[in-house]
């Protein structure tokens, strides 16, 4: 019995050995190798597309392949599905993946011609720095700047002092005195990103090929400019700027050019400067018109100013006064066009604020993606001068200036025909001098600009005690109404921010140079009078019929009648 037994659990045992090696030997067989080739799955995107090297659907394990997104035109790259940022990556197969490129609407590409090559040098680096503080990365916005350094007043950044351009790119560092942008080569104006460069800023044409290159490499829907620096309003020779005026955005006092100051773009190491009718013949020859032009300098709110570009932008910001060195902050500039103008909010405005308004205060689903970015610009410059009287900023629907001019020419003839002798016309300059709004340097021998509603308001309320035998008097009993249309021209071409907290529309416009002491002088530049046969002449000197003087004297004109007439 005992041995049957044994028998018995020996076949047991050899039955749960048997049954355990069989589990074990097919655990064994189900042990997969190691895999040695993954999938990369590209999706196409809308707005661009992508280059991969080398090109194919299956990498070994470990293989390297690098990816360049490519957006289409009119579009910018955002970022991969995944996150990341860069533009071109490299990627390290090991494991199956599925990528695509997400691209933006490209909406505005600006360009910021910086120039800084003489005391705003500091200024400039600030200003890049607010730029790159400004988070504009995914707004579909790009920001090129072009800037010129001078030799002496910063020393930051490696103290280049040559001509850059730059990609502005977002620096979660901000106002750190670093720049971090992406500095890119332009083969039209002979920039490299490697090699240094000096360009004229004021020479037209690199104003003209920067805007070009910006066109054909940054394609968007819409173009801005904003000119950077020192500027001297309409502009003639013969102005000389003293030290007392190097805290504001006027002419640094060099030896080659004081006596020759003119314009925008002021060059101190070509000793040279740009006219507003070469700014204009360098926009005007563009492919694509501009939305926006910005002036980030003094005396560029002026109606000569804003007659030359008419037919170059959509709208215009500028400010009549001197602008504070600071200039435009540029990171709540940028921020609010981000806001307003991004991908986001691109089919919405800022809104009009209106004449007295702070700008971009209200959304509005009719305001034009040109007149927003103006109303941001108005917006930043109020927020940052809130508090200093003396700054003011406007902007300019430059659709409306023809009617503008044809109301101010009709005021202008009324003044005319009231200024029938010497009297009359010392009354009008005394007037001019003691009660309207005017801009000038203090101390200095320099130019003298007036606000155009203060003149028209002033001359027209005090018009019965400044002429006294008017020599047409059908003429000059419309003078009242003709105030009346001037201002309803002025506030639908113009709205402005001032921080007096002035209710009108501020323009201004040019009046005389001043002697030293302050008083007016008769010593006009050749460039403010008509058929004087100057060749920087601006377009408003040829086209006005009854402002600025004229090589004829005789000529009636309001300037002629006040300094040449000989009654």
């Amino acid at each position: 019995m005992k041995s049957y037994f044994k028998i018995f659990l020996a076949v047991i045992i050899s039955a749960f050995i048997f049954v355990s090696c069989d589990q074990i030997l097919w655990r064994e067989i189900t042990i997969e190798p190691p895999q040695n080739s993954f999938e990369l799955v590209l999706r196409d995107a809308e707005g661009g597309t992508f280059e991969s090297n080398p090109s194919k659907s299956v990498y070994s394990a470990g293989e390297t392949v690098s990816l360049k997104a490519i957006p289409n035109e009119g579009f910018m790259f955002k970022c991969w599905s995944d996150g990341i940022l860069e533009q071109e990556r490299t990627l390290v197969i090991n494991s199956d993946m599925e990528l695509s490129a997400v691209f933006v609407k490209r909406t505005w590409t600006i360009v910021m011609y910086m120039a800084a090559d003489n005391d705003l040098e500091s200024a400039a680096i600030l200003d890049i720095n607010e730029m790159e503080a400004a988070d504009i990365e995914d707004s579909g916005i790009t920001v090129l700047a072009l800037v010129d350094r001078a030799e002496g007043y910063d020393g930051t950044n490696g103290n280049w002092t040559d001509t850059r351009l730059y990609e502005i790119k977002h620096d979660d560092d901000g106002l750190n005195g670093n720049i971090i942008s992406e500095r890119i080569s332009c083969n039209t104006l002979g920039l490299s990103a490697e090699d240094d460069s000096e360009l004229n800023m004021a020479d037209p044409n690199v104003l003209h090929n920067v805007l070009r290159f910006a066109q054909k490499q940054y394609p968007a829907s819409e173009y801005g400019l904003v000119i950077w620096g020192h500027g001297t309003g309409w502009r003639g020779g013969g102005t000389v700027f003293t030290d007392g005026a190097l805290s504001e955005r006027a002419p640094s006092v060099n030896s080659s050019t004081q006596n020759d100051i003119k314009a925008v773009a002021i060059d101190d190491y070509s000793a040279s400067y740009m006219t507003i009718s070469q700014v204009h013949q360098a926009i005007s020859k563009l492919p694509e018109k501009l939305g926006f032009i910005g002036f980030d300098t003094c005396y560029g709110a002026l109606l000569e100013t804003v007659w030359e570009f008419r037919n170059d932008a959509k709208f215009m910001v500028g400010s009549e006064n001197i602008v504070p060195s600071n200039g435009w902050n540029y990171q709540i500039f940028l921020d609010s066009a981000a806001t307003q103008l991004g991908v986001a909010g691109a089919t919405g405005g800022a809104g009009s604020g209106g004449p007295g308004g702070t700008g971009a205060s209200s959304a509005s689903a009719t305001t034009t993606p040109a007149e927003t970015l103006a109303d941001c610009a108005v917006s930043a410059f109020s927020e940052q001068y809130t508090g200093m009287a003396s700054a003011s900023i406007s902007k300019i629907n430059l659709s409306k200036v023809d009617g503008l001019k044809s109301a101010f020419e009709r005021f202008c003839a009324s003044v005319i025909s009231g200024i029938t002798s010497s009297s009359a016309a010392r009354n009008v300059l005394n007037c001019v001098m003691s009660d309207v709004l005017a801009f000038s340097y203090p101390g200095s021998a320099c130019d003298m600009y007036i606000d155009l509603y203060s003149f028209v308001n002033q001359i027209n309320n005090s018009r019965d005690s400044l002429f006294s035998e008017p020599d047409d008097i059908e003429v000059f009993s419309h003078m009242d109404s003709r105030r009346s249309s001037f201002v309803t021209a002025l506030n639908k071409a113009v709205s402005s921010w001032s921080g007096n907290g002035a209710k009108n529309a501020k323009l201004g416009i040019y009046f005389s140079p001043l002697t030293s002491t302050g008083a007016p002088s008769y010593n006009f530049s050749p460039a403010y009078i008509k058929n004087s046969g100057d060749l920087t002449q601006s377009a408003f000197v040829a086209d006005s019929q009854n402002w600025v003087p004229e090589r004829n004297t005789t000529t009636a004109t309001v300037l002629n009648k006040i300094f040449f007439t000989d009654f």
